[in-house]
Parts: structure tokens; sequence; C-alpha cells
């Protein structure tokens, strides 16, 4: 009879250069976040001040509207409007990375075969995802988040998106 797999779900138990790819992944994210709200202080005219007080409770899903709708308006050039929403698109694709593992619940077989998470949702029915992950792999969404941030950043200060010094 073959032996159940016991799990462990202890994340100080996960090992040193995984939990290492999850950090830069979260902290990847956080340097994300803080470009998109730049993002929206600098294509709407806002003083520091001003940005922090209107963007420090707004969801991150509520920011993307806010660039994409500020672009709309603040980037008449189709071309490079186009050209940014592209860039943020992919940031705000990139992100669902870090959402995905900062909530999940991450666990390892008694055989040590690898790093798996469990995630739950329940929008409009109830979903289970499982699977396994890399430290190649977590290195690799921290990447593509940095990658991205980048982008719309250079995109911002090259044609002249900057934050108001008004303050």
């Amino acid at each position: 009879m073959a032996e159940l797999p016991v799990y462990e779900f202890d994340p100080q138990k996960l090992p040193a250069d995984f939990l290492s790819a999850l950090g830069l992944t979260i902290a990847s994210a956080a340097y994300a976040d803080a470009v998109i709200v730049d993002a929206i202080g600098a294509l709407a005219g806002l003083s520091l001040a001003e940005n922090i007080a209107i963007t420090s409770h707004m969801t991150g899903p509520v920011r993307a509207d806010v660039v994409r709708t500020l672009a709309e308006d603040k980037i008449p050039d189709l071309n490079l409007r186009t050209e940014f929403l592209s860039r943020f698109n992919r940031l705000i694709e990139s992100l669902k990375k870090r959402h995905l593992y900062a909530h999940a619940l991450w666990f390892q077989d008694r055989q040590r075969t690898g790093i798996q998470f469990v995630s739950y949702s329940a929008r409009g029915s109830i979903g289970v995802r499982s699977e396994f992950v890399t430290v190649a792999t977590a290195s690799d969404a921290a990447a593509a988040m940095r990658h991205a941030t980048l982008d719309v950043s250079e995109f911002l200060i090259v044609h002249g998106f900057l934050p108001d010094e008004h303050d």
C-alpha cells in the first residue's frame, strides 16, 4: 500500500533560496505599485502630497483604471498612448503573480520533491488552484515585474510626465 503524503505548511521550513525569490517577487511588486502611484500623480499634475492623499486608499484595480483613464486624456497622440498602455498593461499583468504568491498557502511534501501552493477564490463560484513553483519561476516573475515597471517609468520620464513639484 502506498504511503500517504505528509505535507509541511510551516513557511520557516521552506528552502531559503525559494523564500528569497518569493520575497523578491513581493518587493518587485511594491516597486511597481510605487510607479503606478507616480503615474497617477504625473498624469494628473498632482503634487506629492495631493497624490498621496488621493491614492493611498485606492485598491490596485482602481489605480489601474485611473491610470488608463488619465492616459486617455493626457496622452493625446494615439501612437504614444498605445505604447504607454501596452507597457502599463504588461505591468498590471505581471502583478498577478504577486497577488497569487502573496495570498497563497505554500507547502512541501515529506519527500521535498517540490514546493507547491494552494489558492482559493470565490468570485461567482468556488475555485481552487494548486501548482508547483520553482525558484526559477518565482525569480522570473520578479524579473518580469521589474522590467515592466522600468518600461512604464522610462516612458513617463522620456515623455515628460513627471510629478508636479509644487509642494
